[in-house]
């Protein structure tokens, strides 16, 4: 039968089988892998594609002789069990087998090709095997995988029976020539996917690191915490994350520079690390961020844990020719109890952190259901807010007045403002004011009550009312370039004596030093308009205020006006300096918070100038004020 053996069907099929072969895998190896997760699922493609790729180049068996058929089966499936694995294996029989069962009858028969087909999956895994243990280089790597793959055409040289399998045995060394170039072909497939795949892992590694510190980032954390709430028992905590947000980084960077700022990142890293225990994870989320994920405990345990990770910061820190102290706001937040999602965690942490910026910041503070609340209480007025501020209905002035402590007349009012909530009443001030801030609105609320007031205002001075206002104005609004400007055209639009006027400006550190809030000043004192410096004594550096700011006034804040009744000596010996330096000074006094007669009695003795509080007059609208305080000048044509 051999003088009648046919090569060159084999050849060419040999030849477009390789080609294919390759086309498959490389598509496998650029388009397909990367989109599948798991071993078993990447091993389960590609030993299927080896068996698609055996239909497509054999759907016809070759006739490599008269009777004698043959197909790449024994190849394709050694390559899958060499190249994709075991399941890799499966899944190429599993294709395969039916193909050939219906094609060659014969095949049936248990016989020495049968046995070959069969052990070829197995000489494959054999091979993946040994190869990366026997540490061989190319192309030897490559040799010994191709006489692993060739192990069962034994088989067919040693038990071949029948005429056909004694035919068989003489394409023997076509087919272990062919298995040799399908060796070098795997060989460099997968020498080209080791490097990939290694360079991927690479890639992933180190796009999970932080490139300054060198620890581990947001995305890890992320990874981290799911896995995490995956393993997490339902019913008690089973991990805490502590998100500690570095106080004022910002500064040191501005003043020192992003070296400086970078250096201090590192030294807070290193700090961090070394405070951790075992099983404890440290990263860097943003700038100026870390988290630690640390075993559950109590809340007491987890607070001394926040402590000492806040103690390690505090300890000064050599930059350079600078010491530099650093503080940082830290919140806690601990799984499932206040979160069960990753997401719900990261945002009850930073909702922790802010809880402890807003109590003075450099303290620890453990997440609690009332903080969310609190937190959608503010989003929700400062929604509500900004709704109020179109529609105008819900905002109006009160005025509360300021009584002459010589004879008891009202000299003036102080213009306040009110919010009424359709649904959920009466705000306070002392809630939505903060907010008016944060949300970038209380230039707006300021620029309000200026017109409104200007217009009551001018109103009151037609009908031949002498009467002076006091307008609160924020430092924000101060700190806007023309907001004097602004304000003064209100009034001019609606024809406002401006001598009757007075503004009110709070002690904050945001007007000390700023040359634009004194240019505006400036400015409302050469119109004629007086300031007033309020809730003095309890601000920033009071004593440099007044001597910095063109004052006219001094409203002595009401706690310490309070203490009058409480007999604390040292109080009331500040209450009576503060106002014998007005006095010094030439600026009117005003106390504020008058509530009860010891306290109007003794600031009358003292000297005051005027009084304001509830026990003087509450804060009314504008014809309830007229009515209470106006009777005589209100009704004047």
């Amino acid at each position: 039968m051999s003088g009648t053996l046919s090569l060159a069907p084999v050849v060419a099929s040999a030849a477009s089988g390789v080609v294919m072969l390759g086309g498959m895998a490389m598509l496998y190896r650029d388009h397909v892998r990367r989109g599948l997760l798991g071993a078993t699922r990447r091993q389960l493609v590609l030993g299927g594609i080896l068996g698609v790729a055996v239909l497509l180049v054999l759907h016809q068996p070759l006739e490599a002789a008269p009777g004698l058929l043959l197909n790449a089966a024994i190849l394709f499936t050694g390559l899958a069990g060499l190249l994709a694995g075991g399941w890799g294996a499966i899944a190429a029989l599993a294709i395969v087998l039916p193909a050939r069962l219906l094609t060659d009858v014969e095949s049936l028969v248990p016989g020495a090709t049968t046995m070959a087909f069969i052990a070829a999956p197995g000489a494959g895994l054999l091979a993946g095997w040994i190869r990366p243990r026997v540490a061989l280089t190319s192309p030897w790597s490559e040799v010994l995988s191709g006489v692993l793959l060739s192990l069962p055409l034994l088989a067919v040289v040693g038990f071949g029976a029948t005429p056909r399998e004694v035919a068989l045995a003489e394409t023997v060394p076509l087919i272990f020539a062919i298995n040799m170039a399908g060796a070098v072909f795997v060989g460099w497939l997968g020498m080209d996917v080791e490097e990939t795949t290694r360079a991927l892992e690479e890639h992933r590694h180190n796009l999970a690191l932080d490139p300054l510190t060198g620890l581990k980032n947001r995305d890890a954390l992320e990874a981290d915490i799911d896995a995490e709430v995956g393993a997490a028992p339902a019913v008690r905590p089973a991990f805490a994350l502590v998100c500690l947000d570095i106080d004022n980084l910002k500064y040191i960077n501005n003043a020192l520079g992003f070296a400086v700022g970078d250096a201090v990142l590192c030294s807070i890293a290193q700090r961090l690390s070394m405070q951790c225990r075992t099983g404890e994870t440290l990263y860097r989320l943003t700038g100026d961020k870390f988290a630690v994920l640390v075993a559950s405990g109590s809340t007491e345990h987890l607070m001394q844990r926040g402590e000492a990770f806040l103690d390690a910061l505090r300890r000064v820190h050599p930059i350079d020719d600078y010491d530099l102290l650093v503080t940082a706001s830290v919140g806690i937040v601990v799984a499932p109890s206040h979160g069960r999602t990753r997401a719900a965690l990261l945002e009850n942490a930073d909702i922790g952190v802010d809880q402890a910026k807003a109590e003075g910041r450099n303290r620890v503070m453990c997440f609690s259901r009332e903080m969310r609340a609190a937190l959608e209480r503010k989003l929700t007025l400062t929604q509500a807010l900004q709704h109020a501020l179109v529609d105008g209905d819900e905002l109006r002035i009160v005025f509360q007045p300021r009584l002459s402590a010589r004879d008891g007349c009202v000299c003036g009012a102080e213009v306040l403002l009110r919010w009424r909530h359709p649904s959920l009443g009466d705000i306070s001030p002392a809630e939505f004011i903060p907010l008016a801030e944060r949300a970038g609105l209380v230039c707006t609320l300021d620029r309000l009550v200026f017109d409104r007031a200007g217009r009551q205002l001018a109103e009151w001075q037609r009908r031949g009312c002498r009467l002076d206002l006091s307008i609160n104005v924020s430092a924000l609004s101060l700190i806007a370039g023309h907001a004097a400007q602004d304000m003064l055209e209100r009034l001019d639009r609606h024809g406002v004596d401006k001598r009757s006027v007075e503004i009110e400006v709070t002690e904050t550190e945001n007007i000390g030093d700023s040359k634009t809030v004194h240019a505006n000043l400036r400015q409302f004192r050469a119109a004629g308009i007086r300031v007033a410096l309020d809730d003095f004594g309890t601000g920033h550096s009071s004593l440099r205020y007044v001597q910095a700011l063109p004052l006219s006034t001094l409203k002595i804040d009401r706690c310490f006006v309070a203490d009058i009744d409480n007999a604390d000596g040292k109080a009331v010996s500040i209450l009576a300096s503060s106002i014998a330096l007005a006095r010094a000074l030439d600026l009117v006094i005003v106390a504020e918070g008058v509530e009860t007669e010891r306290q109007r009695e003794w600031l009358i003795e003292y000297n005051c100038d005027q009084l304001q509080g509830f026990l003087l007059g509450r804060p009314i609208e504008a014809d309830g004020f007229e009515r209470h305080y106006l009777p005589d000048r209100g009704r004047q044509a």
